[in-house]
C-alpha cells in the first residue's frame, strides 16, 4: 500500500513505477524532480518523571470528548477511584451523553456533561471558570476531542488540516490556558 500525491507535470505511469520501486516508507510524494518521503526521527526522553500521580477520589477532571469512544473507555477504567469527571462536548445533551454520565456514576465517579467546543477559547474559559467556582479547583484534564480526517498529511487539504488542528492542538491550548490558574496538576492528551 502506497499513498501518492502526484504533481501535474509528472506522468501517472512514471509516478506509479517510481513509487513502487522505491523501498522504505509508505507515504511518498512524486514530483518532476523525483520521489520524496517524509522522515520521522524518534527521540528518547531526556528526562524521566519520577513523580507518581494517579487520579484520585474527588479529583476534578475535565474530559473533552468523553461520552464516546476510546476516551470513554479510559474513563470507565478510572471511574472506580471516584473522581469528578466534567465531560465536555460539542453536542447537546442527548442519549449518548446521558448514558455515559449514568454509566460513570454507576462505576463510582461523579460525572456531568457540559456543552463546550474546545476549539472556542471563550467557551472553554467560561466553562472552566464555572467548574472551578463550583468545585473549588480543576485538578486535571483528559483531552480526547478531535475531528477525524483520515488521510496522510501530504494528502490533506488545508481546510481539513485546519479543522483537525483547531480541535486537537487549539483545544489543548485552550484547556491548558483556562485550567492552569485553577490548580491544574496533570493532563493527558491523545
Amino acid at each position: 500500500w502506497r499513498a501518492l500525491r502526484v504533481s501535474a507535470e509528472v506522468p501517472l505511469s512514471q509516478a506509479v513505477v517510481s513509487a513502487l520501486s522505491t523501498p522504505g516508507p509508505v507515504e511518498c510524494l512524486v514530483r518532476a524532480d523525483g520521489v520524496s518521503t517524509p522522515l520521522y526521527f524518534p527521540k528518547p526522553l531526556t528526562t524521566v518523571c519520577t513523580r507518581k500521580r494517579t487520579v484520585g477520589s474527588g479529583d476534578v477532571v475535565l474530559v473533552s470528548a468523553g461520552a464516546k469512544g476510546v476516551t470513554f473507555r479510559l474513563l470507565e477504567v478510572l471511574a472506580p477511584v471516584g473522581p469528578h469527571f466534567v465531560l465536555l462536548g460539542r453536542s447537546s445533551l442527548g442519549v449518548a451523553e446521558t448514558n455515559a454520565v449514568a454509566r460513570l456514576k454507576s462505576l463510582g465517579a461523579e460525572a456531568e456533561y457540559i456543552r463546550c467546543d474546545v476549539a472556542d477559547r471563550s467557551s472553554v474559559e467560561q466553562v472552566v471558570a464555572d467548574v472551578a467556582s463550583r468545585m473549588g479547583r480543576v485538578d486535571g484534564f483528559i483531552h480526547g476531542a478531535g475531528i477525524l480526517r483520515d488521510k496522510f498529511l501530504s494528502m490533506m487539504s488545508e481546510e481539513d488540516f485546519n479543522s483537525v488542528y483547531q480541535v486537537k492542538l487549539g483545544g489543548l491550548r485552550n484547556i491548558l490556558a483556562a485550567a492552569v490558574p485553577y490548580g491544574l496538576r496533570f493532563g493527558v492528551a491523545f
